[in-house]
């Protein structure tokens, strides 16, 4: 182990740090549904195999190399709709061209605040979304389409309970009404607080898929919360949430500047315990599993002329080769260049220039090694004879 760890290349920590984001996005989008108990059994089966391999277990692992065969195909039967959902979310276009999203005005923003405050002291339900940078219109269905303005009265008419699209949302974008009456995909959460209703799981559904900022008002309760990125928070009155609001359009813009220290710091820094998590899980197995890989590595070994004729001196001989070989990870780097070298048998040499062609058998490699070349592989070599008195 520890020689594989210290052969570490930067390509492996590459490697590592892909299977970490992969990991972590899994975890972001399975958490706390009932996908995440198969992720849970899955990781056992992994893990079942990485040992078993690990031990030369031949027949296991033959077992379950055919059982992910047909897994893989099951995985991605069963969760289409999650994979698409995780793909959709990446659109590598924003880091490009920065934050689109565009706040309502400040009068716009106040007709929101006074609307949901007095829906909450009505008791009345309602769902504001807040468009930011993801595309939402695979996202919230069977909406009607409108491009009206931001006002107290359109609001309260569009959520009043004889209203035939009270139940759904209503979509703010470019500081305007673009829909009502849309419909959000539910959360598949299952350790939620009891008193959270369908508004609530339906924007937290919303969240978990885009990056939305979205305002509920509880019709048993008569509570105004605010949702993004999984996350609910409860609002006491018109001043706090017009601040919250205001306050996340800032953050918003503030973000479109430095596109690239916002990148990293959402990669690096939100989240870091969970991400180290899997960072930390990603690097053992694949310590256990580098063992196992196929390596090649280039070392410089000498040459050792063996049985060198009583009557003859050989001439400048090359002292070095180059040579590549390649075999399963824990025995390639475990090898040093001074436990290895080229013997070259050259008993039958007479005087003059001899050539002598090296092979794998001239090498004293360990078994389960392979020579990929050697440079020089061809050696023509000057002999003299010595002179005697």
């Amino acid at each position: 182990m520890i020689n594989v760890l210290t052969h570490l290349k930067w390509l492996d920590l590459i490697d590592i740090l892909l299977i970490t984001f992969v990991v972590y996005q899994i975890y972001i989008l399975f958490h706390e549904t009932k996908g995440f108990r198969i992720l849970i059994g899955l990781f056992c089966l992994a893990v079942i195999y990485v040992l078993i391999k690990s031990w030369g277990l031949f027949l296991s692992t033959w077992v379950f190399e055919i059982f992910w065969q047909a897994l893989i195909i099951l995985i991605i039967i069963v969760f289409q709709p999650e994979i698409r959902d995780v793909l959709a979310k990446f659109n590598f276009l924003d880091f490009f061209q920065g934050n689109k999203a565009i706040s309502p005005d400040s009068s716009g923003i106040e007709a929101i605040c006074r609307s949901v405050f007095r829906m909450a002291e009505s008791k009345t339900g309602a769902i504001i979304v807040f468009k930011q940078r993801d595309d939402l219109k695979d996202l919230i269905r069977d909406g009607i389409r409108l491009d009206g303005e931001i006002s107290e009265t359109v609001l309260l008419s569009i959520f009043q309970k004889s209203s035939f699209i009270h139940d759904g949302a209503v979509l703010i974008d470019g500081g305007k009404i673009k829909m009502a009456g849309g419909y959000l995909p539910m959360t598949e959460r299952e350790n939620l607080p009891k008193q959270y209703g369908s508004r609530h799981r339906a924007s937290l559904g919303l969240s978990e898929k885009s990056d939305a900022f979205i305002v509920v008002v509880s019709e048993e309760r008569g509570e105004v919360s605010v949702v993004q990125n999984d996350t609910i928070k409860k609002v006491r009155d018109i001043g706090t949430l017009s601040n919250i609001i205001k306050g996340h359009f800032i953050q918003e813009r503030k973000k479109k500047l430095p596109i690239l220290k916002s990148f990293l710091s959402k990669m690096l820094i939100e989240d870091w315990s969970k991400k180290a998590t899997a960072f930390l899980l990603v690097f053992v197995f694949w310590a256990l599993m580098a063992g196992q890989q196929n390596y090649s590595q280039d070392l410089i070994v000498p040459f050792e002329y063996k049985k060198i004729p009583a009557n003859m001196e050989l001439v400048s001989p090359p002292q070095n080769a180059k040579i590549s070989i390649k075999g399963i990870r824990k025995l390639v780097s475990s090898l040093k260049a001074e436990e290895i070298r080229i013997e070259l048998d050259v008993s039958l040499a007479q005087w003059g220039r001899r050539t002598y062609y090296i092979s794998q058998k001239d090498i004293n490699l360990p078994a389960g090694i392979q020579l990929l070349y050697i440079e020089p592989s061809v050696l023509k070599l000057d002999f003299k004879t010595t002179s005697t008195i």
